[in-house]
């Protein structure tokens, strides 16, 4: 937040009495401060602040409804007679409260509908004649009034309180910690009001053990929500709040939270954070990687002044509404795994100079193009496109590092563009699920084909490739080669004339054959055949003749024949 800003905040404070959120919207900006209690200095404040609605009977038993407003927020508690009375005895105890200021008990007659609703305007009296008389509002008072869930002191004595006890077991263990975005308003918050550390005689309430809590924490999970907060009408993800307490944190994770507009500082975390994981939060990336940052243009800002996240290792944004990657994920010059899935991205951009990353999903997005995508990713080792929009592959030819490409659900149709795989010399797992080239004839086999030298050690759909569907793609290219090889550089008995630039030696004798030679004529006819090829390829490949046989589902006399003609 800017200096001006602060400054606009910090006058309309002073200006608007007893108001407990300041709504800002100044060139587009939404700031909410939350609810901070001021203690009534008249009996029309205290008036406004409380008030029993009404009276519901459950099973029984009689409950008041209260409501408490600290403008213009809002809240409800529901209590029954016998709560008031724990709460009269402590006040009394402790803080000298008149015994009778309480309305009395009375056991006949109390179900009737005059008697309580006399009673409840005397309930009401009482909380407002408390509310009127303690300038600083007493524990008991305000835990009963349901402040610690609302008013920024009471979370954040309540939070001191609890993490005095349990912090240290907490930072121990090592596991993530969670925060919501009201309670983390409330610090925010309380941090800036310059009020005692404590407010009771309860010394475990000093807001100096929480703050040295969110300092060591080392994992910390936010959870948003946009509905209303129990009772409330307080939404905590319009709520802002600052990050820049966490000193020490090393991963991050928020979930269905409204970043934009929110969230003020985050660059204590850039020298330590390793790991981002971020859900159903973001528009855009630089909401979060250039937080605080108001200038900065790749093309024009030197780099060794960038604002680096020099150890991130990880970043996840799956799962928000992220239209493009932006530019700042240069930023995170460590990373070597990211998520971008299930997002609304169309083009695979602004990665070229990550070195040190590996591992890129992108999978439930909307890319089509990939297009020289060798220039616009480094060394990527695993890169999963699923669920895209994708029909060409011809992009994908030059990511010479490529060992799991991941391509299911895409629009793939043409076996053809899977010779552009075929280049690839580290793919070792491939994906195609789902795409309608899968509905091809003898699928797999043709796919095994296209892929070439890679055929034998790929996984293809999570299946290896069998020995069975290596001898077929043996056989297929035994046949593709042998249609391919001209019948006219082959001589009657199967082998290949020898030529040279000038001439060709013709095969043809003018001599009438003999009828040994015919009878080798006979099968080597069968030599130029398709299938007579595909013995001799199987054959050279060291395949036994009854092996063959089974291959080719010939008679045995037919191979046996056509090996002794090529011999």
């Amino acid at each position: 937040m800017r200096n001006w800003q602060r400054w606009f905040i910090e006058h309309c404070k002073h200006r608007l009495l007893n108001l407990s959120v300041y709504v800002l919207v100044f060139e587009h900006l939404f700031v909410v401060c939350m609810a901070v209690y001021n203690s009534p200095d008249v009996w029309e404040k205290a008036q406004a602040i409380c008030s029993i609605l009404r009276s519901e009977d459950k099973d029984g038993i009689t409950n008041y409804v209260i409501e408490i407003r600290v403008s213009p927020y809002k809240w409800q508690v529901m209590r029954r007679y016998r709560q008031f009375v724990e709460l009269h005895e402590k006040m009394t105890k402790n803080f000298s409260v008149n015994k009778n200021l309480l309305p009395p008990k009375k056991i006949i007659g109390n179900r009737s509908e005059s008697f309580i609703m006399e009673r409840q305007k005397g309930l009401e009296f009482y909380l407002q004649t408390l509310l009127h008389r303690f300038a600083l509002l007493p524990e008991p008072l305000a835990i009963f009034l349901d402040f610690q869930k609302y008013e920024i002191r009471a979370i954040t004595s309540i939070l001191s309180e609890m993490l005095f006890n349990e912090g240290d077991e907490i930072i121990a263990k090592g596991h993530p910690y969670e925060f919501s975005p009201l309670q983390l308003h409330a610090i925010t918050e309380r941090l800036k009001l310059g009020d005692p550390p404590f407010y009771s005689s309860n010394p475990k309430q000093d807001i100096a053990h929480l703050v040295e809590f969110v300092t060591q924490l080392k994992h910390l999970k936010i959870v948003g929500s946009f509905k209303y907060f129990e009772s409330s009408n307080i939404i905590p993800n319009y709520l802002s709040y600052d990050l820049s307490m966490f000193k020490f944190l090393e991963t991050i994770e928020i979930l269905n939270c409204q970043l934009e507009n929110n969230l003020t500082a985050v660059n204590a975390l850039r020298t330590r954070l390793k790991t981002i994981k971020i859900r159903q939060s973001l528009t855009n990336l630089s909401t979060f990687l250039l937080c605080e940052i108001l200038h900065w243009c790749p093309i024009m800002d030197p780099v060794q002044n960038w604002p680096y996240w020099q150890v991130v290792t990880y970043a996840n944004f799956s799962h928000n509404s992220l239209k493009r990657i932006h530019p700042c994920i240069k930023l995170l010059t460590s990373v070597q795994k990211i998520d971008l899935s299930h997002n609304e991205i169309e083009l695979i951009e602004n990665m070229e100079t990550l070195s040190e990353l590996c591992i890129l999903i992108l999978s439930h997005n909307k890319i089509q193009d990939l297009d020289h995508l060798h220039t616009r990713l480094g060394n990527i080792h695993s890169l999963n496109l699923s669920s895209n929009l994708i029909k060409c592959l011809h992009g994908l030819s030059k990511l010479f590092s490529v060992s799991e490409l991941r391509l299911e659900n895409n629009l793939i149709s043409s076996m053809a563009e899977i010779s552009n795989l075929s280049k690839l010399p580290c793919l070792g797992i491939l994906n195609l699920q789902n795409n309608p080239v899968t509905f091809t004839v003898d699928y797999r086999p043709q796919l095994l084909l296209k892929l070439g030298s890679l055929a034998p050690e790929i996984t293809i759909d999570g299946v290896k490739a069998s020995e069975k569907e290596i001898d077929t793609v043996s056989i297929l290219q035994a046949l593709r080669d042998a249609r391919n090889e001209p019948m006219s550089n082959l001589t009657p008995n199967g082998h290949l004339k020898e030529t040279n630039s000038r001439s060709t030696l013709s095969v043809n004798s003018t001599r009438a054959p003999s009828k040994k030679m015919q009878e080798r004529s006979n099968t080597g006819f069968f030599a130029m055949s398709s299938k007579g090829s595909a013995i001799l390829k199987l054959f050279k490949q060291g395949k036994q003749q009854c092996e063959i046989v089974r291959l080719l589902n010939v008679p045995r006399q037919t191979v046996s024949g056509a090996i002794c003609s090529f011999q």
